[in-house]
């Protein structure tokens, strides 16, 4: 039977945008935020909400509180990762900012069908649905279908920073085009790739687990003898006419320039995972390297950027 957990994070401060970062580079994407000050004011104009439970508004509780469950992962390594990248966000104001991180587990059978509802079929872009096994999908001529259920520590493809992402392959993608994705996590961007018409995908991750979620979905899809998954960081020598590297900022400036021996000539390089602060850092950076910018998108504070030698 399969471990469910929520992990808690939380503190007297305000760190709920960067701890929301935190979760979003995990790929963890549902999340329950109890903010105090929303609730002082809820508890001052209760009209100007639908429905109000008095327990919430009774409760004492001055924390800002950030919590999401998941699913067969390696809790402790999620809870790790969500330490240092905390670190980097709040920098300074880490210490001060008195943070707890907690997780415990909780009943499967109470929440494992409970965020069904959440999930339903969408377009990551134009003609690719994804759709969970549970859900009937009505396809329209030309569309492409991805059967693909979400794990609660993976995502499914309806986060801005992964439909970007697919929306920058279907602009870009040329039939039989090698593929390289970076990153892969559910490998949801390696399947879009695949039904958009890629020869084969070389995808990479360096999350053990994300890669076992991976081969999961890619079979499921039917794609096993056209995408490769590996648990590294990235180690090719092969050259490639479209990456994708929906990741951090960080780590994307951190391997930009390595990854420009895979690229052949014309080949495009998107970028995701990016907060819209960080833009500009990015792109100054990648310049550096010899890249230019061919496109970009931005969405809720995300943005994605393509880039051309």
């Amino acid at each position: 039977m399969s471990l469910w957990y929520e992990i808690e994070i939380s503190s007297k401060f305000d760190i709920i945008e960067e701890a929301t970062a935190a979760f979003y580079d995990l790929e963890i994407f549902e999340l329950t935020i109890e903010d105090p000050l929303i609730l002082k004011e809820l508890s001052k104009d209760k009209k100007s909400w639908d429905y109000v439970d008095e327990n919430m508004l009774n409760c004492e509780n001055e924390k800002f509180i950030i919590k999401a469950c998941v699913s067969n992962i390696l809790i402790d390594k999620i809870i790790d990762d969500l330490e240092n990248l905390l670190k980097i966000y709040l920098a300074d104001r880490f210490k001060e900012s008195f943070i707890n991180i907690r997780y415990y587990e909780i009943d499967p059978d109470e929440y494992k069908d409970e965020w069904k509802k959440f999930f339903k079929p969408f377009y990551i872009c134009e003609n690719v649905m994804v759709c969970p096994s549970w859900e009937e999908c009505t396809l329209k001529p030309n569309d492409k279908l991805i059967d693909i259920d979400p794990s609660g520590a993976f995502g499914t493809g309806n986060h801005e920073t992964t439909s970007m992402c697919a929306r920058f392959i279907k602009k870009y993608i040329n039939p039989n085009d090698d593929v390289l994705d970076i990153g892969t996590g559910s490998g949801i961007l390696s399947i879009v790739a695949k039904n958009l018409g890629a020869n084969r995908v070389l995808a990479f991750d360096t999350d053990t687990n994300a890669c076992e979620i991976a081969r999961e979905n890619i079979s499921k899809n039917g794609f096993s003898n056209s995408i490769s998954v590996i648990n590294s960081t990235l180690k090719t020598n092969e050259k490639f006419d479209l990456v994708v590297a929906n990741i951090i900022a960080d780590v994307i400036m951190l391997i930009a320039d390595d990854v420009k021996s895979n690229l052949k000539n014309n080949a495009i390089f998107i970028t995701s995972g990016i907060i819209t602060e960080r833009r500009e850092e990015v792109i100054n950076k990648l310049m550096s390297f010899g890249y230019k910018v061919i496109d970009e998108l931005s969405e809720n504070g995300w943005t994605c950027i393509c880039f051309r030698l």
